[in-house]
């Protein structure tokens, strides 16, 4: 039954505010694409899988018997550690971790005791990655949350539990049968701090809210994405997939936003698709969102080893060196006041402007256009010792800066 729980659109909340007040200070998440299909990273019997390498069983149209005998049984990350997992992404200054809990193939990365399509049930691993993952976020004080495919199970078809024709019939007993058992099982036993929806228009409106509804009587401080009903009944909304760059983000529904680039241009582990971008391209946008109020979650797909790529370490590895000396200028920002530069951005924290200088000038010169405030002090980041000098000329402010940028992907002044 329809849980007695009003939908309201999220501006109209008076707890949303407390709700997201960490994931507004946080700035920045690793999102983490892993299920089965990582062992197969993007090939199946010798074939490239063309597209994300998570879509394995669609893309290469592997029916739910033989899904199940050779991808889902032979899962076996036996060099997965959760620790591990955690401690990179704190030290690389991310402040939240989204899993898939279960993504479009319909395979439950956890012990759920309501549909045995799991892997602890089912593979070969046995374990519980979740949980483990629990555990170490609470070590680390990282907050966890849960990627939820709400609307869109391939592995329905030709399951004999579900004989309901295609379409709205099927999907309300999908829902009833397994999403609001699966939903329950994830809050009660792991306590996320966030549900993260995917894919809505699989489902009918009136479903969707229904699910909201059901999350929100569930947990009332659970933190909804605007994926899993629509931007206006979520608490923030997403980007499209893999955006390199973003509109004026002025909307009344994209007050809160969070951007999902991945790493390459699969989410899943894709060991043929070797497009990874540098680590200044993603310290760039995580400066260009948070410059508009915005949240950056950055995509990694993890081995079928149960190991992090190399490639993704790396450009993680880079990312955390620049956070150490500037994660103060992105963590607890808010909109900046000032239009995009020609030589970057900047970010608000109280009365302290962040300046990233993505292009160092070449003259000694930074000139900060329609500055309209006093400035009391400038220094660089990497560098409080040193005072710079800076002269008002008009709404415009002129500091003088040193020949060498001290940050060849984005030097931060103060």
């Amino acid at each position: 039954a329809t849980p007695a729980v009003k939908i309201i659109p999220s501006a109209e909340d008076p707890q949303k505010d407390a709700r997201l007040a960490w994931w507004r200070e946080a700035r920045f998440g690793m999102f983490i694409h892993w299920g089965v299909y990582s062992t197969f990273g993007g090939e199946w019997k010798g074939q490239k899988v063309e597209g994300y390498a998570e879509h394995l069983q669609r893309i290469m149209k592997i029916g739910r018997e033989e899904y199940l005998e050779s991808v889902v049984k032979v899962f076996n990350p036996t060099e997965f550690n959760a620790d591990e997992w955690v401690k990179t992404v704190k030290d690389t200054g991310l402040q939240y971790i989204v899993i898939t809990s279960m993504h479009h193939d319909g395979v439950a990365m956890f012990d759920s005791k309501v549909d045995d399509y799991n892997v602890v049930k089912m593979s070969k691993f046995g374990r519980d990655p979740l949980k483990e993952l629990k555990a170490a976020c609470d070590k680390y004080g990282v907050k966890l949350v849960f990627y939820y495919s709400h609307a869109l199970d391939w592995s329905v078809a030709d399951d004999p539990r579900f004989p309901e024709p295609n379409g709205p019939e099927r999907r309300r007993a999908v829902v009833t049968k397994k999403v609001f058992p699966q939903i329950k099982e994830l809050i009660e036993n792991y306590h996320p701090a966030l549900f993260w929806g995917d894919t809505p228009s699989h489902n009918p409106k009136e479903l969707n809210e229904e699910i909201l509804a059901y999350l929100r009587k569930q947990d009332p401080n659970l933190i909804i994405n605007g994926r899993v009903a629509g931007a206006i009944y979520g608490d923030y909304q997403s980007t499209p997939d893999c955006p390199f760059e973003f509109g004026p983000m002025t909307k009344p529904e994209e007050k809160d936003w969070e951007a999902i680039p991945t790493t390459n241009n699969s989410y899943g582990y894709h060991k043929l698709d070797k497009t990874h971008k540098s680590s200044t391209h993603f310290i760039h946008i995580l400066a260009k969102a948070a410059a508009k109020g915005g949240n950056l979650l950055l995509n990694i797909g993890p081995m079928g080893t149960g190991k992090m790529a190399p490639e993704d370490l790396k450009i993680l590895g880079e990312i955390g060196k620049w956070w150490s000396v500037n994660g103060e200028s992105i963590r607890g920002t808010t909109r900046t006041p000032l239009m995009r530069q020609a030589w970057g951005d900047s970010t608000l924290k109280d009365n302290n402007l962040y300046l990233h200088v993505f292009d160092w000038p070449q003259d000694g010169k930074l000139v900060v256009g329609g500055l309209d405030a006093e400035v009391e002090s400038v220094t660089l980041l990497s560098d409080r010792n040193n005072k710079l000098s800076a002269k008002r000329s008009g709404q415009d402010l002129e500091i003088s800066i040193p020949k060498s940028a001290p940050d060849l992907a984005d030097s931060v002044i103060l």
